[in-house]
């Protein structure tokens, strides 16, 4: 079990499975499978966590305390939860190599989670990622067909994300409105508890507070400098006459003390424009291939997310892609990349698309210099932290050229 706490909420990390400490209830919970629809259940998390604060949403990541029956772990979850998520993407089901599915198995968390659900009869709102059509009952366990009919919101991972998200909270708001046992809507309690409210009791102590102070200080202000009605009854005091200061003759030395000038200020340094997100984006791709040309594996890596749809081959780990990224730098001694202009769009508030070509020429020892050209897209997207993650990569190699004695193609 790994038990992530932040200074600002904690989180039970688990695949597959809701969880979260006790004491802190959860609102919305998402329910998602990993290998299906990480990134952009990440995504999803990180606008409602936007939206509705950090106490009342939660996603949850490989972890059950050792000893305890998932099953009941589950169930005393979504007992907290008002309205659960079911992102489903085309692998929602777990296809798996011997022709079986995880949903098949009783012990399936997301089935557990689906069932619990259910039973409780709290609000399901399937969420369907991009073009992927809703399981047909006779396709799922008896236990959560009802899952076809719930009705469903369709959810884009590209340029509608955000569209879509916008009306899946529009209708998560009306469904809490409308939560049992609750005066309000949850997610308005942590904005309230931020929110300063006096009472009318209060309130009144506080201008009567106000008002003493006011009074206190004019009759402060009175007894040092005198009322009229006292000046009245008290005698004139005695005026010393003033002598007027004598005038110096006009042949009197005088003593002339120089006037410097005042310092000349100093040149203040020129104000720099902060730098765009989308020249974060072009800053990040120059220094992913200057980290390629250095062999510098660790750098490369750490540009993308903990799940990428990578190269066409489906959504791969920074395992994989750091097993490819150090066989490329093994195979080639040297890696020189000459990055052309970067096009970069914004498709979301945190949602980029980049466009751009490069050459690059690639050396090993006993070889002719081998050199190509490369037409690349990639989408980004901000975290909560500010950073950038690569998230989805495509790469088409136009041209290679190369001794005729050397048959090895290069593919950055």
């Amino acid at each position: 079990m790994r038990l992530v706490r932040r200074r600002d909420f904690t989180l039970i990390l688990n695949s597959d499975c809701l969880g979260l400490l006790a004491g802190q209830p959860p609102v919305i919970a998402i329910s998602y499978r990993r290998e299906d629809s990480l990134p952009i259940a990440g995504r999803l998390y990180d606008r409602l966590l936007a939206e509705f604060g950090k106490t009342d949403v939660f996603m949850d990541f490989d972890s059950i305390p050792y000893g305890m029956d998932f099953r009941t772990h589950i169930k005393k979850t979504l007992e907290r939860a008002d309205v659960v998520l079911a992102v489903i993407g085309p692998s929602w089901t777990g296809p798996q190599s011997n022709s079986t599915r995880r949903i098949d198995d009783p012990k399936d968390f997301v089935r557990l989670e689906i069932a619990a659900t259910l039973e409780r009869g709290i609000p399901l709102i399937p969420v369907l990622v991009n073009d992927t059509p809703m399981p047909k009952p006779e396709a799922l366990p008896m236990e959560i067909e009802g899952l076809a009919f719930r009705n469903a919101l369709a959810l884009d991972s590209g340029i509608d994300f955000h569209h879509h998200t916008d009306r899946l909270i529009a209708s998560i708001r009306q469904l809490l409105d409308k939560a049992p046992n609750s005066d309000r809507p949850k997610y308005q309690k942590e904005q309230e508890r931020r929110r300063p409210t006096l009472s009318p009791i209060a309130l009144g102590l506080v201008l009567t507070g106000i008002a003493l102070a006011v009074i206190a200080y004019f009759g402060v202000v009175m007894m040092r400098s005198g009322s009229p009605l006292t000046q009245k009854e008290n005698p004139p005091a005695t005026v010393a006459p003033v002598t007027p200061p004598s005038i110096p003759s006009p042949t009197a030395s005088l003593s002339v003390q120089p006037v410097m000038p005042p310092p000349a200020p100093s040149p203040s340094a020129p104000v720099v424009p902060s730098q765009t997100d989308e020249d974060r984006v072009r800053e990040l791709i120059r220094g992913y291939y200057l980290a390629f040309s250095r062999h510098d594996v660790d750098a490369v890596v750490a540009n993308f997310a903990d799940i990428v749809d990578y190269q066409g081959e489906g959504l791969r780990n920074r395992q994989h892609i750091r097993a490819e990224a150090e066989a490329y730098s093994r195979r080639w001694d040297t890696l020189s990349f000459s990055v052309g202009d970067i096009s970069v769009s914004r498709t979301g508030d945190s949602d980029f698309a980049a466009s751009f070509s490069f050459s690059y020429t690639v050396t090993t020892r006993g070889s002719s210099p081998v050199t190509g050209l490369s037409v690349n897209k990639w989408m980004l997207h901000k975290d909560s932290q500010g950073q950038l993650r690569i998230v989805f990569q495509r790469e088409t190699i136009q041209q290679v050229r190369q001794s005729p004695g050397d048959k090895r193609k290069a593919k950055p």
